[in-house]
């Protein structure tokens, strides 16, 4: 499903929603659920961000609500543990940035607001194809690096075989849950090296947002992910929606429920970006097109 469908879909469900009340003495409690790690610098972020998105929305921790959080770790096995333990904390609604999160607060209970912050989509990748072929127009392959834990995962690389293919393209899907795995993917590419490496960035994956491009330049490969903030961290280039935005965009979301939304009261999705990072291309010998630069949001150099 794409994003935007899933994300219609939700607002859906909001229609009927009770106004929560809160107050000093009663302040919310906001859930979030979360595919990874509690000290990575990708979940420190997205709390950061959720939590400014919140204040935006006049929204003061302590006072108008208390943020439980509950972190799987990378295990999503957890989920149905973590959602029990949130709902019987009650609270009001809960955040959860990995499909099964919200699938287990679902199906734990029925009725509790969910408020998926992001999902994955396919067209983002099928894009990703396209840039590589506008940077690496020699290149024959790719490996395409996703979490077979994470349920609308393993799936995306058979999908978007057939869209490589169409370019010229062989398609190589290689699963890794940790950073362990991760460090063995890139070991064994190193064997046969693609022309480029397509990173499907989800929860728990996430936490590795600044170790998956360190690998792949000490590979010499050139990387790809579903992110614009990849190429902050050193990633040839990243397309996507802006986590951060996404994050804030779940503060306002929060803030419509606890109020009593209806289903055309949630903001529309952040417009995805397309990030490049010229250090990284000259450090492999690629040049970007200045077409392509022309339609970055962002370009490191």
């Amino acid at each position: 499903m794409k994003r935007r469908q899933f994300l219609a879909a939700l607002a859906g469900l909001a229609t009927g929603w009770p106004r929560v009340a809160s107050s000093r003495d009663n302040p919310a409690r906001i859930g979030f659920l979360a595919g990874g790690a509690a000290a990575s610098i990708s979940s420190a972020s997205e709390i950061r961000a959720i939590k400014q998105g919140l204040e935006n929305n006049g929204l003061v921790e302590g006072r108008d609500y208390i943020f439980e959080l509950r972190f799987a770790a990378g295990d999503y096995q957890r989920f149905a543990e973590l959602a029990r333990d949130l709902i019987q904390t009650g609270a009001s609604v809960i955040l959860a940035d990995a499909a099964g999160a919200a699938s287990a607060v679902h199906q734990l209970a029925p009725s509790m607001p969910v408020v998926m912050i992001d999902v994955d989509d396919g067209d983002e990748f099928a894009r990703l194809i396209e840039l590589q072929r506008a940077v690496i127009p020699n290149g024959a392959s790719m490996a395409v690096l996703f979490n077979p834990s994470n349920p609308p995962d393993p799936e995306f690389p058979e999908r978007l075989r057939g869209r490589a293919q169409a370019t010229g393209l062989s398609l190589a899907p290689i699963g890794f849950r940790s950073r362990d795995e991760l460090e063995a993917a890139f070991a064994a590419l190193a064997h046969q090296p693609p022309a480029a490496v397509h990173v499907m960035l989800e929860a728990a994956t996430g936490d590795f947002i600044d170790r998956i491009p360190a690998l792949a330049l000490l590979h010499k490969l050139p990387a790809f992910a579903n992110r614009p903030e990849f190429a902050a961290f050193g990633g040839l280039i990243g397309y996507g929606a802006p986590r951060d935005k996404l994050d804030l965009r779940a503060g306002t979301v929060v803030k419509t429920i606890l109020d009593g939304a209806r289903s055309g009261d949630l903001p529309p999705p952040p417009r995805r970006e397309l990030w490049v990072n010229r250090n990284t291309a000259r450090a492999l010998g690629l040049t970007i097109p200045e077409t392509l630069l022309a339609t970055a949001v962002k370009i490191v150099r």
